[in-house]
């Protein structure tokens, strides 16, 4: 499924900043997001040659199920994905359900920051 959707500057909507983290096995995006097309960032100053991407985290999302296993109810989606480190990516998913969005960064320190941005506007 292919998805079509028509970005302008006003159809999308920052909903998590994060800035300096310390070591951390997850970041979670406190807002549950609706939308099958988020963009994120994540920057980190010790990487600045545009030239080489590095990888800096997976993202996934995150569900919750009702079915309770291990004591937890949530349950990931898809595999994972790669997040690139001052690299602006648009990741699109074929469902559109509520989810969390889940960062597994393994860069971090002072001046790392992630953006994470949600579509706003109409998904086909």
């Amino acid at each position: 499924m292919v998805l079509a959707f028509f970005p302008t500057e006003d159809s999308w909507q920052q909903v998590y900043f994060i800035g300096n983290f310390a070591e951390t096995s997850r970041l979670v995006c406190p807002v549950l997001l609706n939308s099958p097309v988020v963009a994120l960032i994540m920057s980190a100053p010790i990487f600045l040659d545009a030239n080489k991407w590095r990888l800096g985290a997976y993202i996934q999302r995150e569900v919750f199920t009702g079915l309770t296993v291990g004591g937890s109810s949530d349950a990931r989606l898809n595999s994972a994905r790669k997040l690139y480190v001052n690299r602006l990516q648009v990741f699109t998913f074929s469902e559109q359900i509520t989810y969390s969005l889940v960062i597994n960064p393994f860069i971090w320190g002072e001046g790392t920051t992630v953006t994470v941005w949600e579509y706003t506007g109409e998904v086909n």
